[in-house]
């Protein structure tokens, strides 16, 4: 289950699981978050980012609510997922196309 406290770490990362690979070995972040939250959030914050954009369909955008409502802990959670979306998506983006 995603919580407030696994969307401030992956926000802290900014996403980028690099960075979160070589500290995730010390206290507390290996304990709090696993690799399988942080692909879940990944996901999430994609197509969090696709709607935002107008990207999406309705299916679409219903589908997300049921995924987001069925793997966080509460709506605070979504919405802080919601509010980083487009911000770490954007800057993975500009760090892919720099390499």
């Amino acid at each position: 289950m995603i919580t407030i406290r696994k969307v401030d770490i992956y926000y802290e990362f900014k996403g980028q699981f690099d960075g979160y690979v070589i500290r995730s070995g010390f206290p507390p972040f290996k304990k709090e978050l696993d690799d399988e939250d942080w692909n879940l959030m990944r996901s999430l914050t994609q197509d969090i980012f696709l709607v935002k954009k107008g990207l999406a369909t309705e299916e679409f955008i219903l589908s997300l609510v049921e995924r987001l409502k069925s793997n966080c802990v509460d709506d605070l959670t979504i919405k802080k997922l919601e509010n980083i979306a487009v911000e770490v998506i954007e800057l993975n983006t500009m760090a892919a196309t720099k390499k």
